[in-house]
């Protein structure tokens, strides 16, 4: 209670008198249960003693009516939680070391955390670590404080309240209303619920790039986001949708990579510094450096993922990682050091003809389990051509990976074992970085594999505790 009057005439609330007054009213005991109150007591009683006093002197001889009730009601509270002014000072005392201790605690129970969240599997106060319960780990109340705001589009809605879920209340949901102005042009018309919640706050923003017709209302909430005074803003990017012209061949070509990246670039700091920028298995890894110094670029793999997965098959299927060319190889290997390698190759026969041969590792292809890897597939064709050269070579059977599912046009229905494929594979895992398309991979082989477990460590100050976890 003490220190509460102290911030109280630190913040020009209370005058050095009033504060002496009142502290020394609180010592002289407690009040009778007949005249226990509670805080609106005390405050119509101290304001009504303060217009009444005005600059009088607080001897207690003027208005004694009014310091009268003050006294009581300042006495009853104090009785009604049962503790006298010592017990309160030392009782925020151990509250400001407890949040200490909790907040340290709650880095070191991340790492035990890791392997139970991307398992799937939302985390119960039952689940215990060397720290003890995850009861430990949830706010001392429902407030803002210690925990990240998580806003998202649309089309991300169910990935973010799978990451909620999964993150034990450590982030907290925020809603942005995606609406369109009443006239023909549809120019978006967003409005951002509970905005002065932001201030002095870790503010997560969870994008979905999946259409050029989507990107200019995201970037427009981004923007505003940084606006409204967050402390820090940190942008995922599921999917970067431009990453696959990041070059060009001849004069007149747009590298429309560098293009995005310049708009992306352009939102405004935090008033912790620049906002971050999250992008999962971008295309190019040079695509960083088209970005500016406005901004910081995080480079994320879902990688992670397929290994979860794969640790869970059963050791007789003897799991072979396939490269489909040079690129996936360079991007993918290290992520993959306890697996034999096969790494295949276009071979260019004519202009318009192309074909698909193993260059390293064919000695580990017969009888094993072959899993084709890359970071995302469009129509597919190199991954059936890749498939049926391992089937050949004697495979025992073929599955793929991709972080990123374009599949435009409806190409995945080409791998649906209701089709008849050409070449069948036994699984096709795809991440929902692109939400849009991973809905309606609802046949066999597909099995989409949620980001949501991924978000719950994208968290702030995750990056310096776990640097390369993702990486």
């Amino acid at each position: 209670m003490l220190s509460r009057l102290r911030r109280l005439e630190k913040e020009k609330r209370l005058s050095p008198k009033e504060k002496e007054w009142i502290k020394d009213r609180l010592l002289l005991g407690e009040a009778d249960d007949a005249n226990r109150g509670g805080r609106a007591e005390v405050v119509a009683a101290f304001s009504a003693w303060r217009v009444q006093d005005g600059d009088e002197d607080l001897d207690g001889e003027a208005n004694g009516e009014s310091l009268q009730a003050l006294e009581i009601s300042l006495k009853a509270v104090i009785s009604a939680f049962g503790q006298d002014s010592a017990q309160a000072e030392e009782a925020e005392e151990n509250y400001d070391k407890s949040t200490s201790q909790q907040q340290q605690q709650t880095r070191d129970d991340d790492s035990e955390l890791e392997d139970h969240v991307l398992d799937g599997r939302t985390p119960t106060p039952e689940y215990t670590g060397a720290h003890g319960s995850l009861r430990s780990l949830a706010p001392r109340n429902n407030t803002i404080h210690n925990r990240t705001m998580l806003f998202y589009a649309q089309e991300m809605k169910e990935v973010a309240q799978k990451a909620q879920a999964l993150s034990k209340d450590r982030l907290l949901l925020g809603n942005i209303c995606w609406e369109r102005f009443d006239t023909a042009d549809g120019w978006p018309h967003l409005f951002i619920e509970k905005s002065h919640d932001l201030q002095f706050n870790d503010v997560m923003f969870l994008a979905s790039f999946h259409s050029p017709l989507v990107v200019f209302e995201q970037l427009s909430a981004i923007y505003a986001l940084s606006r409204y005074g967050c402390r820090s803003l940190r942008v995922i990017v599921p999917f970067f949708p431009t990453g696959t012209m990041e070059r060009i061949e001849r004069v007149g070509e747009v590298a429309t990579a560098a293009s995005l990246a310049r708009m992306v670039s352009m939102v405004p700091q935090c008033s912790g510094g620049p906002a971050q920028f999250v992008f999962l298995d971008i295309h190019a890894l040079q695509e960083q450096f088209y970005f500016t110094d406005q901004v910081i670029v995080l480079l994320k793999s879902c990688v992670r993922l397929l290994l979860k997965t794969l640790a869970k098959l059963p050791k007789e299927d003897n799991v072979v990682i396939v490269f489909p060319d040079d690129g996936a190889f360079k991007r993918f290997n290290k992520k993959f050091a306890s697996f034999p390698t096969v790494i295949c190759h276009k071979l260019r026969l004519q202009a318009d003809q192309r074909v698909v041969e193993i260059r390293d590792g064919a000695e580990f292809v017969e009888g094993s389990h072959c899993i084709i890897v890359d970071d995302l597939v469009k129509s597919g064709g190199t991954l059936i051509e890749c498939a049926d050269v391992l089937l050949k070579k004697g495979a025992k059977k073929v599955s793929a990976y991709v972080t990123h599912g374009v599949f435009p046009n409806d190409s995945y229905r080409k791998f649906f074992h209701s089709s008849n494929p050409k070449v069948r594979f036994d699984s096709f895992w795809v991440t929902d970085t692109i939400p849009t398309v991973a809905c309606k991979l609802t046949e066999p082989p597909f099995k989409v594999l949620s980001i949501a477990p991924l978000l719950t460590f994208l968290r702030q100050n995750f990056w310096d505790t776990e640097p390369d976890r993702y990486d």
